[in-house]
């Protein structure tokens, strides 16, 4: 492939949902012009096909020289984010009704341009503008309902997508001059390396992209989006958009040198993680919620790889080939379960239909907790074969939980499955109602079909080195007993929920960390606006009070002349001048 080509490939990744977003308004009215928007993606899936890994493209009249290209990590991540992408288009050329569906797409295009473009992007800068272009895009898929429950999710994620810009624009800066001003990710992970910053550099990459990822603490926005964004674009977020925040780590961080204290922090953060989400997410009582908390966890068995990655040195690159075929897995799982919830809210009357849909939900969910035979298997078996052979004992601890992990995945799973399984219509007019066209059921299943079979045939297609033995019967019974055992658990749970013989569980609201802030800051507003109507008069009339006096005093007109008379010699105005630049000057130096 020509160099000429493989920049026209590059190119148009980003370039033309970018196009059809910014075209007029008297277009996008048009039904093709709709059409076209949820085949943006197609361009990206074909440019992840064709061009082969290690190409690149380089502009230096654009921005200050942007390079674009295609490693093998970024290859894998315009697939499987191309062809969500373009599931989801499809999804929502039916789901999305007809007048709000101009809107819905200008800002689906803008999210897909920044997330496709930050994937081809070789600069730091290229790839921070297309990363805030996803960002803030987003916002508009989050509020599209226009609810009260979609403003609160939109508002909770700007102020922390704000929050994580700024830091994120701080690691940029302080990389680049680490790296004498180059911004290619080659010389910028090379610079930091040994830069007196790394530590802070390394602190700004993580919380600014742990915003988009999910790390634990800052996962609140995850659980509140995906119950507020329309299926489609809730679809993408789970899967496309959550894993740009992975691929951010990757290359933003410099791995196949021995970084003890990032594989510390994040080993540990990612395993709180895997559980955490598991535990909160089985007290949920809405489908969307479970899977918004299931994406906690599983992200936090991937934060956990990456900080292994970055302790194992030399043997970082197996660990992260592992981390990526993980989030491959992961994205198509979730992007499908998403799809099929539409599906399944539909009630359909038929009970073979019913059947067949809860199949199609069973398979990505048991794919999730790494069930044998299923893409989750060969992702969970490659990752802890890679972590054992990094023998160090943070990481052995990592590879010793992943079952456990399993489990905690399979008890979400179950909460999941129990709330979305499709049930039949209760009354002849909601039949009326759910049943689709035949034109529209099959406008919706196809593309849900098509992740449905990505999901389960795609990481096993791709070229492994050296393989797992998935066959080897201890490898069987490492991924059936956490499924056997976990689905035990729930049926148990259930059963004595049900007998009440034991209370049913706690709810915990989604969004958790949040809630208790917003009810803290609830009762601060409470307590200042009671001091400030018993306190704040009083005080007023003291000051007011104070002031007249000293206005009406003799004293006050001499002492303000006098004042005025002073600061109108050249003298002193100047010595003031000069003692305030001085100042200026000093903290300039300070800073």
């Amino acid at each position: 492939m020509s160099g000429i080509e493989a920049l026209v490939l590059l190119l148009m990744t980003p370039l033309v949902p970018l196009g059809l977003a910014l075209a007029p308004p008297r277009w996008r009215r048009d039904g093709r012009w709709q059409t076209t928007a949820a085949l943006a993606a197609l361009p990206a899936l074909v440019t992840s096909a064709l061009m082969p890994a290690g190409i690149a493209a380089t502009l230096p009249w654009l921005l200050e020289g942007s390079e674009f290209g295609l490693d093998v990590p970024g290859r894998l991540f315009l697939f499987f984010s191309s062809a969500i992408w373009l599931a989801a288009g499809l999804h929502a050329r039916t789901f999305v009704p007809d007048p709000e569906r101009s809107r819905f797409f200008v800002f689906f295009l803008f999210v897909m341009s920044g997330n496709l473009g930050l994937i081809v992007a070789r600069d730091i800068l290229a790839f921070y503008l297309f990363f805030v272009l996803m960002s803030f895009g987003a916002y508009g898929l989050i509020v599209h309902g226009k609810g009260r429950e979609s403003r609160r999710a939109g508002r909770i994620y700007m102020s922390l997508v704000v929050a994580g810009d700024m830091l994120l624009f701080a690691a940029l800066v302080l990389s680049a001059l680490e790296a004498g001003g180059s911004l290619l990710f080659e010389a910028v992970r090379e610079s930091v390396i040994d830069s007196p910053w790394r530590d802070t550099i390394f602190a700004l990459v993580v919380l600014g992209f742990g915003v988009k990822l999910g790390l634990i603490g800052l996962h609140v926005t995850l659980p509140l989006i995906y119950r507020a964004a329309p299926i489609p674009a809730a679809a993408v977020l789970a899967g496309a958009v959550l894993s740009a925040g992975l691929l951010a780590w990757l290359r933003f961080l410099p791995f196949g040198t021995p970084l003890p204290g990032l594989g510390a922090l994040l080993i540990p953060a990612g395993i709180a993680a895997a559980f955490y989400g598991a535990v909160v997410g089985v007290l949920q009582r809405e489908a969307r919620a479970v899977l918004g908390y299931s994406s906690v966890s599983q992200m936090g068995v991937m934060t956990a790889g990456v900080g292994a990655a970055a302790a194992a040195g030399l043997h970082a690159d197996k660990i992260i080939a592992a981390v990526v075929l993980y989030a491959m897995h992961h994205a198509f799982a979730k992007s499908a379960l998403f799809l099929g919830l539409d599906w399944a809210s539909d009630r359909p009357r038929s009970r073979w239909r019913r059947a067949a849909l809860g199949a199609g939900l069973l398979l990505p969910a048991v794919a999730l907790t790494g069930a044998p035979f299923t893409s989750g298997m060969l992702a969970k078996e490659f990752l802890k074969e890679s972590l054992a052979e990094a023998e160090l004992p943070a990481v052995a601890v990592l590879a010793t939980l992943l079952p456990w992990t399993a489990l905690a995945t399979t008890l979400i799973v179950a909460r999941f499955l129990w709330l979305a399984w499709p049930r039949g219509c209760r009354s002849p007019q909601q039949r009326a109602l759910t049943a689709p066209t035949r034109r529209r059921a099959a406008m919706l299943a196809a593309p849900w079909a098509a992740l449905w079979l990505l999901t389960a045939s795609a990481v096993w297609l791709l070229p492994i080195e050296d393989p797992p033995n998935l066959l080897a019967a201890g490898v069987l019974w490492e991924t059936f007993w956490p499924l056997a055992f976990g689905v035990a658990l729930a049926i148990a749970a259930a059963h004595l929920v049900a007998s009440r013989r034991v209370p049913p569980p706690p709810e915990v609201p989604p969004g958790d960390v949040v809630v208790i802030a917003e009810r803290g800051a609830q009762a601060l507003r409470r307590l200042w606006i009671g001091f400030a109507q018993r306190a704040l008069p009083a005080a007023r009339d003291t000051v007011q009070g104070a002031a007249r006096v000293a206005r009406d005093s003799s004293l006050w007109p001499s002492f303000t002349i006098r004042v005025e008379n002073l600061l109108g010699q050249w003298s002193v105005s100047l010595a003031l001048f000069i003692a305030l630049a001085v100042l200026l000057a000093a903290a300039a130096m300070w800073l």
